[in-house]
């Protein structure tokens, strides 16, 4: 009718079909019927405009089938921001917005280990999560334990998008803002090894790294990635207490500087270079005596614990003193 130009009984029948639709409650067959000709709807939308005209109008021209129905993504809702406290330095806690998560609410400790791990990588790949969580699986049991714990994760959290796949990479949501003890530690440690800095802001920096590390990384999770990562952090740790020690030592607060190397030694006892470290803070402040004593007891429990010999500068320096003394 129409198309023929016969635009009273095009709207007549327009009118019937409307009336039809809102008796039965719903209309979306208009839309399929309308896609055949959009300038239908049109003309009458700008010549006796109505709002179901113009709703049907809209739906009509925005419709998609097909892949294009499935590439079209729905609108994201927005999220109130989430604040989250997580502590990985000893057994691991996490609180979100103040409120601690209990650990029976992730359901295994894989979930657990693996909000961690996202977490600690920032973005990761769902490949090096399968190598790092279950590397003896195929990859089809893998891709099944992957999804189940994954699932769990974001119960945990409270909704579906707190682990969000973005450029084939997993990753937390952006409305979760973390406050995260390790990157603390790191970024502490990152500011206090640029150069320029005086000793006085460096130490104070390197003191609030050390403040952090209360103990070692994730204790109560036994994977080979926590492994590693406990390892490196371990590491960092001591060498940050090396750094803090020398530079006490530099400003003559000797007593300080012993009680850092002493730190370390209580961690890693068979580091040669900070046990002759701890005997040159010793003679400076005054203490030649107790210098000699320690070396004499590192040597002999080398000697029985690992049947070797200090190093040779640690030997000479040994000798220094004691003829001195």
């Amino acid at each position: 009718m129409f198309q023929a130009s016969h635009y009273e009984e095009s709207e007549v029948l327009l009118n019937k079909a409307l009336k039809g639709a809102a008796q039965l409650g719903f209309d979306q067959f208009l839309v399929s019927a309308a896609r055949t000709d959009l300038d239908y709807l049109s003309y009458f939308m700008k010549a006796k405009s109505s709002e179901h005209i113009q709703s049907l109008f809209e739906r009509t021209s925005n419709f998609a089938t097909g892949k294009l129905a499935l590439e079209r993504k729905a609108p994201e809702p927005e999220l109130k921001p989430i604040h989250m406290e997580v502590h990985a330095f000893g057994t691991g806690e996490i609180r979100r917005d103040g409120e601690l998560l209990p650990t029976g609410m992730w359901r295994s400790s894989r979930a657990r280990a693996l909000f961690f791990y996202i977490l600690d990588h920032g973005k990761v790949r769902k490949e090096a999560i399968g190598l790092d969580f279950w590397p003896d699986f195929s990859s089809g049991k893998i891709s099944s334990n992957f999804h189940a714990t994954l699932w769990r994760v974001r119960q945990a959290l409270g909704f579906k998008e707190a682990i969000v796949f973005e450029n084939e990479q997993y990753s937390l949501h952006p409305s979760i803002h973390v406050w995260y003890d390790v990157a603390e530690f790191e970024n502490h440690l990152k500011r206090g090894g640029e150069a320029g800095l005086s000793n006085q802001a460096r130490s104070e920096l390197i003191r609030q790294a050390i403040g952090l590390y209360g103990a070692a990384f994730l204790q109560d999770i036994y994977m080979e990635w926590t492994d590693q990562r406990r390892e490196q952090l371990r590491n960092l740790y001591l060498e940050a207490l090396i750094d803090m020690a020398a530079i006490e030592s530099s400003g003559k607060h000797y007593r300080a500087a012993k009680n850092n190397y002493e730190r370390v030694l209580a961690v890693d006892p068979y580091r040669d270079e900070v046990h002759l470290a701890l005997m040159k803070c010793l003679a400076l402040s005054g203490a030649s005596s107790s210098a000699i004593a320690h070396f004499k007891h590192y040597r002999a429990m080398l000697r029985k614990e690992l049947n070797a010999e200090p190093l040779p500068e640690l030997q000479a320096y040994y000798d220094q003193l004691a003829v001195k003394a």
